[in-house]
């Protein structure tokens, strides 16, 4: 694990909150935006190893509590767990097929959503169902939209491996 890495994941993260809270709104359909901080959680559990994933994943979701929720402890909670399992997804080639990353992100993102949907929702008047078809579908299919467009657009970065400098 290295420091810097991990330094520079927060760096993104706080610019991810930035956009989010301040722009994404702009972008919203039917009251659902992507959650940026997921897939930047997702691609770093895919990538790194599991302990900077679950480090990372904690600090992510508790920023996005600070800064963007009212219900502190929730996001960096189901990011946790999503990155717990996400980390199990890794591929020793760090090969990812489209099929594989659109599987597997896929059900990580609606894992993570009907987790946050539905702890977010306790209390409330609101069925299952209803927090089903009004919050965890849009937003899960939002985030997976999103993160296609990541995967075309930065394929051959994502997955490089890190580079040794011998001297």
């Amino acid at each position: 694990m290295s420091i810097i890495s991990f330094i520079k994941y927060l760096i993104l993260a706080l610019l991810l909150i930035w956009v989010e809270t301040g722009f994404l709104h702009l972008f919203s359909i039917y009251g659902a935006t992507p959650d940026l901080i997921l897939i930047l959680v997702l691609l770093v559990s895919f990538r790194e190893d599991r302990v900077m994933a679950l480090l990372v994943a904690f600090v992510a979701g508790l920023l996005q509590d600070v800064f963007a929720t009212h219900f502190w402890g929730l996001s960096a909670l189901t990011k946790l767990i999503v990155a717990l399992i996400g980390s199990n997804f890794q591929r020793a080639d760090r090969d990812y097929p489209l099929t594989y990353f659109a599987g597997s992100f896929l059900l990580l993102i609606f894992i993570h959503e009907i987790l946050h949907q539905f702890l977010f929702s306790l209390g409330s008047e609101m069925s299952f169902w209803q927090v089903l078809w009004r919050s965890t579908i849009p937003g899960t299919i939002y985030t997976f939209v999103i993160s296609l467009v990541i995967y075309f657009l930065f394929q051959n970065r994502l997955w490089q491996t890190k580079m040794v400098k011998s001297f």
